[in-house]
């Protein structure tokens, strides 16, 4: 079960009340994916509505799962990372070692932020490379549309540790790596060097493309 944790009550709203809107032009993986239709609306372009919950505050995302969170998927801007009253609303929906908080945020030093303020949970970082964007309505519009131009893979690492805690971890992010390819996407679990070279590599290749825009 996915429960969004949002800062906007009015986005929060469209979307428990319509869903997301996910639109695919190109790709016909997508598109058999998401099982989109082709749009009157927008022609080559074939839309799917995703029903979710969505709150505002973390005492009702545990209302709405009846409990904790097993898995917290960080997917903001990373300067986010540095905001104490933005950790401390994560706090307030995984506040034990039971946990696992993972960051999807592009950019350095997001695996470091987390596990200063997360000592006690499992903190790992992602780096993904899923190609999509906000679609941008009208603001009076009572919709949230993204649209998804391509799939790629997810690459998952955690700190180095060692022995049985190192074994203990590992079984936890295997799981998470799990849920995810149920889910559709190709996630990788890798060795705590790999992932980072991953995100290095893709802060890397980020930036070039920002220069050249």
């Amino acid at each position: 079960r996915v429960c969004l944790l949002s800062l906007a009550e009015e986005k929060a709203e469209k979307l428990r009340m319509n869903g997301c809107e996910v639109h695919v032009t190109h790709d016909v993986g997508l598109k058999a994916f998401w099982n989109a239709a082709e749009s009157p609306n927008h022609p080559g372009t074939s839309v799917a509505c995703v029903g979710m919950s969505c709150w505002t505050e973390p005492e009702q995302v545990r209302e709405d799962f009846d409990g904790e969170p097993d898995l917290v998927l960080l997917c903001v801007k990373s300067y986010a990372l540095q905001d104490s009253a933005f950790l401390n609303r994560v706090r307030r929906l995984v506040p034990n070692e039971n946990g696992v908080i993972l960051s999807m945020c592009n950019g350095l030093g997001n695996l470091e932020s987390l596990s200063t303020h997360f000592n006690d949970c499992i903190t790992a970082a992602a780096t993904s490379y899923e190609a999509a964007h906000l679609v941008n309505v009208r603001s009076k519009e009572s919709r949230v549309a993204v649209a998804h131009h391509a799939s790629g893979r997810t690459v998952l690492g955690a700190h180095n540790l060692i022995g049985i805690e190192q074994r203990a971890v590992t079984a936890k992010l295997e799981h998470v790596a799990n849920l995810l390819r149920e889910s559709g996407s190709n996630a990788l679990l890798l060795s705590h060097q790999n992932a980072m070279r991953e995100t290095w590599w893709k802060a890397i290749v980020r930036s070039v493309v920002l220069l050249e825009q």
